[in-house]
């Protein structure tokens, strides 16, 4: 670690300079965040920035007390453990999952971000933040496309009669079950059904098998698309 920046002779203008940093680079994850609604947004990405960074300072001022220097590193510990804290905060726990882990996880992040910006490490800080902002657009889409190739599935079942086929689409559209393809071919006079399907995010496969059994649906199979 470079001892000219790791020094009690901060002017300041410098401090002022690190602290704006810090906010800059907030504010840019924090308004990502706050695009979608998160929980944890503007406000708290760039006070975790700044508080970081104004911690981080301290933490480098307080170890040449006394004219000898000290570990700097005590400080700074307690922000990352700390930090943990207001992490779990944003994390929620739903019927349809647990969510607010990315929030959390990006509030983990600002924090190094802002302890770098207040030890004077502009281009890591600069550079971390890209990585963050990219990882939350970018592989939000890859993962939003894996996610959706994992809830097509292809059903196969058998339906008491032909009648029952607008009833059984009927709960399909309850549940916000995507039909995007259908074929049902008559046997032993009962249409034998085959589709393939876009199950929701927070599909309960337990309701959606006991409406199939209610129906009369005794023969059914899941397979995974071609």
């Amino acid at each position: 670690m470079n001892a000219g920046v790791l020094s009690s002779n901060i002017s300041q203008v410098d401090i002022v300079v690190r602290l704006f940093v810090a906010l800059c680079l907030g504010g840019i994850i924090g308004i990502e965040r706050e695009s979608i609604h998160s929980p944890a947004g503007l406000r708290t990405h760039t006070l975790v920035s700044i508080g970081s960074a104004m911690f981080t300072i301290l933490s480098i001022y307080m170890a040449w007390w006394g004219g000898e220097f000290k570990e700097p590193g005590r400080i700074a510990a307690q922000i990352v453990s700390g930090i943990g804290f207001l992490g779990a905060g944003t994390i929620l726990r739903q019927r349809t999952g647990i969510h607010g882990l990315t929030t959390a996880a990006s509030l983990w992040a600002m924090a190094g971000i802002g302890m770098a910006a207040g030890a004077g490490y502009y281009l890591p800080a600069l550079t971390t933040t890209l990585f963050v902002f990219l990882s939350l657009r970018l592989l939000k889409r890859f993962e939003h496309n894996v996610a959706s190739t994992r809830r097509q599935r292809t059903l196969l079942l058998s339906l008491p009669d032909k009648d029952s086929i607008p009833k059984f689409a009927e709960i399909l559209s309850g549940l916000n079950v995507h039909v995007y393809e259908s074929s049902a071919e008559i046997k032993h006079g009962k249409p034998e059904i085959r589709m393939n399907i876009m199950l929701p995010e927070g599909f309960n496969s337990n309701l959606f098998m006991t409406k199939l059994l209610d129906f009369g649906v005794t023969n059914y199979e899941w397979e995974d698309p071609a």
